[in-house]
């Protein structure tokens, strides 16, 4: 299982695994680690007589996807993993949504604390490189997996790894990352996931002389709406005033009336008149009988 690491800050985000009177009583840099239960990640370790298994299941699922990309690169093959000491990556597809951000993935190896070595996608290609520019491993960024081959020991530092129910020491390797080892060692990942979400776009017309009469209660003169009643009938005024909101150059007196309303909201209908969908001005817009609108109007399905 992967173990992680953060550290105590200003954002007061505190890690379930930490008790809130420990988070609050310890000082601001303070380290914790922990291995998260239902982390998106899963780690395979697929060979060797201590750190894998040779049970390739998962492993063979995916050949016909490397060898896809073989035209990128000739680390995309399926024999440079099958059999051969490699380490894959998992990522839940509910969590990748759409697939991984191609130039954000970076992996981290420290050792006592400092950084030992990182390796990146930095070319935007799949390809995992070192700080020396040696390939270490591919990306299928739409698949969600990532798989590292490199046996290249990283140092002569001798460390003790658990995997499979058996411990064994070895020197710091990238096909050994993320096994579960002592305190000394330890690993993280950055990534940036992408969604693509579906748009309707949509243009919505308001023609000269529509769209200028509104129900709004405003847009009667106050005190204009009258009405009778008796024991047989409710009548309203055949005649209600129209608040006059044209605007004069003088300071007292007002224009000529004409009809305008402002435009704050618009209703999208499907052929059955049913609202599916409201857009929200930022500003009202002034509607007068010989302006004219196009408005247009993107919805995420």
């Amino acid at each position: 299982m992967a173990k992680y690491k953060f550290i105590k800050d200003s954002k007061l985000e505190r890690q379930r695994n930490v008790s809130e009177s420990e988070y609050i009583s310890a000082s601001y840099g303070q380290e914790y680690f922990y291995e998260p239960k239902d982390i998106p990640l899963r780690i395979y370790h697929l060979s060797g007589a201590i750190t894998g298994s040779s049970d390739y299941p998962l492993l063979r699922s995916l050949k016909n996807t490397i060898n896809h990309y073989s035209a990128l690169d000739d680390l995309y093959s399926y024999n440079n993993f099958y059999n051969t000491p490699a380490t894959l990556y998992a990522f839940s597809s509910v969590h990748f949504a759409s697939g991984i951000e191609k130039g954000s993935v970076r992996l981290n190896m420290y050792i006592s604390g400092n950084l030992l070595s990182a390796i990146s996608d930095h070319r935007e290609n799949g390809i995992l490189y070192s700080d020396a520019n040696e390939k270490i491993g591919i990306v299928l960024y739409r698949e969600g997996f990532i798989l590292i081959n490199n046996t290249s020991s990283l140092s002569e530092d001798i460390v003790e790894y658990r995997a499979n129910g058996e411990n064994f020491s070895d020197n710091p390797r990238w096909i050994h990352s993320f096994i579960s080892s002592s305190d000394s060692i330890y690993y993280d990942i950055d990534y940036n996931i992408k969604s693509d979400v579906c748009t309707s776009l949509n243009f919505v017309y308001a023609d000269k002389n529509k769209l200028n009469h509104s129900n709004n209660s405003t847009y009667l003169e106050s005190g204009s709406y009258s009405y009778t009643t008796s024991s047989y009938h409710f009548k309203e005024s055949e005649e209600i005033a129209i608040k006059n909101t044209v605007k004069s150059s003088f300071v007292s007196g007002s224009s000529n009336f004409e009809k305008e309303t402002y435009i704050t909201r618009i209703g999208l209908y499907d052929d059955n008149k049913k609202l599916i969908g409201v857009g929200s001005l930022a500003n009202p817009v002034r509607k007068t009988e010989n302006r004219e609108f196009l408005f247009k109007l993107r919805i995420d399905l």
